[in-house]
């Protein structure tokens, strides 16, 4: 496995922006072949650097409550709390914290009435939940899919 380098990077965040261009054009952009293009994207992909899949417009398909959930497990059931939730496919993102809440969680719905609904059966029927908080965003300013920024490329 080889370690990414500036050409990786740059390629990444062509990729990013937008996965569907074609090899031709990135190498355009990027001044080489689409040989090299084609070969790269796909050792980035088998070692597993990087994954190419679509993402779709949730608000047009009607997924428009979105909301952080802040759990309080009791001590000792944190692997139990966050595989039961990994387990549900309306949740997107569960993580182990440190601070306020044990766990953090995000989850995307259709309706705030799915989110009430989620709540009472899903996370409430978690036996070792204590206590939960709930964030539901009302207005979403920034979301990225790509974690790598144009100053992450330009700092090579």
């Amino acid at each position: 496995m080889s370690i990414p380098d500036e050409f990786d990077y740059r390629l990444i965040w062509e990729l990013q922006e937008d996965a569907s261009k074609s090899g031709r054009t990135i190498a355009r952009k990027l001044k080489t072949s689409p040989t090299t293009i084609s070969r790269r994207i796909q050792r980035l992909v088998s070692e597993r650097w990087i994954r190419i899949t679509a993402i779709p417009n949730l608000k047009l398909l009607g997924f428009v409550t979105n909301a952080f959930i802040g759990i309080e497990v009791r001590p000792g059931s944190l692997d139990q709390v966050c595989d039961a939730l990994a387990a549900h496919h309306r949740v997107h993102f569960v993580g182990a914290t440190i601070g306020r809440f044990d766990v953090i969680t995000w989850v995307l719905l259709r309706t705030p009435q799915e989110l009430a609904e989620f709540l009472e059966s899903v996370i409430h029927k978690i036996d070792c939940v204590n206590r939960t908080e709930t964030l539901m965003v009302v207005r979403e300013i920034k979301r990225t899919h790509g974690w790598i920024s144009e100053q992450d490329v330009k700092s090579f």
